[in-house]
């Protein structure tokens, strides 16, 4: 995994940009109800298309919505039109100056935002089907969300949606694991003959 700082937030309104910069090491988002917090992560979210984020009011106002990141020795502008939400996803390397664009939701032939992101932070997709390991599920292992942290920490992943997140997020090959778990029932029942005999 590389190392990702999220430098700021943008929302294009009108003919301008408004951003909401974080400069310090640790950003911590605090206010009160209704003062934004929740408008500024979903809209980061909803710009690389995770499943089930809305956009919430203020955002939906906006032209475009994105952010700036930091993503290992690249700098990336990251935007999604709201007038057109089926619109593809902008990714603009700032450091080369190129510009791709990425759908939404994926196909045979071309990746989806999502997986282009999780693809630049070095986070593989390993597993398939439920406990295909995406951003979606990631997400909460992320950042807290305080609407949801009690369905998310508490029991919202399943059993095995958690054990592969935390197999991708530990850096641990599925393969390697997977011996490790085969071999474990043949030690512990050779050691139970060694007991008995």
């Amino acid at each position: 995994m590389v190392e990702l700082n999220i430098e700021l937030a943008v929302f294009e309104v009108g003919d301008g940009v408004q951003e909401r910069r974080f400069n310090a090491p640790l950003t911590a988002l605090t206010g009160e109800t209704g003062s934004g917090k929740s408008t500024l992560l979903e809209a980061m979210r909803w710009t690389l298309g995770v499943d089930r984020t809305k956009l919430m009011r203020a955002a939906a106002a906006c032209a475009r919505v994105g952010f700036t990141a930091r993503i290992g020795a690249s700098r990336w502008c990251i935007t999604r039109s709201t007038t057109d939400p089926k619109e593809d996803v902008a990714f603009t390397n700032i450091t080369t100056g190129v510009e791709e664009q990425h759908p939404v939701k994926g196909s045979e032939a071309r990746r989806s935002a999502a997986d282009v992101f999780q693809d630049l932070l070095g986070i593989p997709r390993l597993g398939s089907g439920r406990t295909r390991v995406t951003l979606d599920l990631l997400q909460p292992w992320l950042y807290a969300r305080q609407d949801s942290l009690p369905t998310h920490y508490l029991g919202g992943q399943g059993r095995e949606q958690r054990i592969s997140v935390g197999r991708v997020l530990l850096g641990a090959d599925d393969e390697t694991v997977d011996a490790l778990r085969q071999t474990r029932p043949t030690r512990q029942r050779s050691g139970d003959r060694q007991r008995t005999g």
